[in-house]
This record gives structure tokens, sequence and C-alpha cells, in this order.
């Protein structure tokens, strides 16, 4: 049975965006200080079309690969009519994974948008947190970053670990490089147009979709996660783009029955 997809999206929109009113700026200034604390460096990487928030451990120059956690969609509605006046994540599930990640060579790349000071946000689109999230543009700049950070350590490949929507832009970059050794996405609306419509919601007409290139991602290993209790991108919403994959050795997915959208993927042994 199909959930009340619009009211569940309404009411976590609205908190999220409550939530936020004060608390970005914060938000900055406690990640910055979580991503030291954990032996990480906050640096912006400047794009043909943007300026990215990243935080970066590069621990072991001999390793041959680094992993990329991306930022999710953030704090991008103030309730389902409204956008908010600044996409900054309240809980930053992605950064969160990768300060816990062990591994030697470990980057958070956030969204565009995010992480910026009040005035530089006035130089910022709107569209880019909402129709436009995956656009060309989008994907571009992350995949820029992505490649200029890759050259600090020297790793030949990369690990993609998106979350949310962060797991939509992982899934448009793995199809256009050729250095991608796994690509994992966790509770992401990766065929967002059936995500739209589950929802009820307009479709992100300026935004790419991984469907249309699934022949480009065959060869790179893939793992998807959903939460069995999330709301907001249920599996259900997801279905099609499983069954386009379902063919494909590489291609792996699990329902983690207890976990929602936020909760509680620290918990999740990802390897």
């Amino acid at each position: 049975m199909k959930y009340q997809s619009s009211n569940y999206l309404q009411i976590y929109l609205t908190i999220i965006g409550l939530l936020c009113v004060t608390a970005c700026v914060d938000s900055r200034v406690k990640v910055e200080a979580e991503a030291i604390k954990a032996g990480f460096h906050t640096r912006k990487v400047a794009t043909d079309s943007f300026n990215l928030f990243a935080s970066i451990k590069i621990n072991d120059e001999t390793s041959d690969k680094i992993i990329f956690y991306i930022g999710g969609d953030g704090n991008a509605w103030k309730h389902k009519n409204k956008l908010s006046d600044d996409p900054t994540p309240r809980n930053p599930v992605s950064l969160n994974l990768a300060l816990v990640d062990s591994a030697p060579n470990v980057v958070y790349l956030a969204r565009p948008c995010q992480y910026l000071t009040e005035s530089q946000l006035k130089y910022c689109d709107s569209r880019y947190w909402s129709s436009h999230r995956y656009a060309e543009e989008v994907i571009d700049a992350m995949n820029q970053a992505i490649t200029e950070i890759k050259t600090l350590s020297n790793a030949k490949n990369i690990e993609l670990i998106g979350y949310s929507g962060g797991g939509v832009v992982a899934m448009l970059i793995t199809a256009r490089r050729d250095d991608v050794q796994r690509v994992i996405t966790i509770a992401a609306n990766i065929d967002h147009e059936s995500w739209s419509e589950w929802h009820g919601v307009s479709k992100l007409n300026g935004s790419l979709s991984p469907l249309n290139y699934l022949a480009k991602m065959e060869s790179v290993s893939q793992l998807h996660f959903w939460g069995g209790k999330d709301k907001i991108v249920p599996y259900e919403s997801q279905s099609t783009f499983v069954e386009h994959n379902k063919m494909n050795s590489l291609f792996n997915y699990k329902i983690i029955p207890d976990f929602t959208h936020d909760c509680c993927w620290q918990d999740l042994s990802i390897y």
C-alpha cells in the first residue's frame, strides 16, 4: 500500500526548515571543528561554476584509492511549497560517515551553495537546491572538485559514497569517469522522476537522470542501501531503477529494515 507520502514529506521538510532558521551558520562552525578533531582539514574548492566546501583527510600517499563522500540535498525546503534560504544540511549524514571512516584517504564533498556565508549565498541561485540540483553544471563542478582533490594524493582509483541526493550525484559522476572502483548510495532517490511522482511533487526538470546513463556504469561495482522505514525515499519509489539493473552482476542492493531516511546509517557496515 502506498504511503501518505505527501504528508510525510511536508512534515519532514517543515521540521528541517524550522530547525535550520538559526542553526545553519552554527553548523558551518561546528562542522569545521568536528572535521579538524577527526584529523581532516577543510577548504573551499574553486570550480568553473561553484566554490565547494570539502573536508579532506589524506594520510597515506602510497594508497591507490581515495574515498569521496558526497553530501545530500541538505536543507532544501522550509516546507513543501517554500524553498529554504540556506541549503546547508542540519544533519550532515555524509559528513558524519566520512569522519568515522578509518580509511587513510577520505574526503567529504558538500553540494553547491552549502556552507556559505549569508553574503555568499546571495550569489547562489536557489534552483541549485531545487529543480537544478542535479544539473549538468552541478555534476561538472563536483566532478572537477574530485579530480582536483584526487591529485593531492597518488591514488589511481576512487570510491564514491553518496547519501540521499548525493547518491544521484555519485551515480552521474560515475557515468563520466573511468577511475571509479565502486559506487555506494545510501537512501538515494536515484530515479528522481519516479520519486517525484511518488510524492506528488514537481519533477526536477532541470536535472540529469542517472537512468539515462546506466550503460556507462555497467562495469562499475554498485551497492545501494535503502531504509525499510524511510518515508522520504522509500524503496518502492526506486524499484524501477532496481529492475533496470537486475541483470547486471556487479549491481547489488539491500533494504535495512529498521532504518529511516536519517537514522541510523552510521551504524551500517558498508564494507
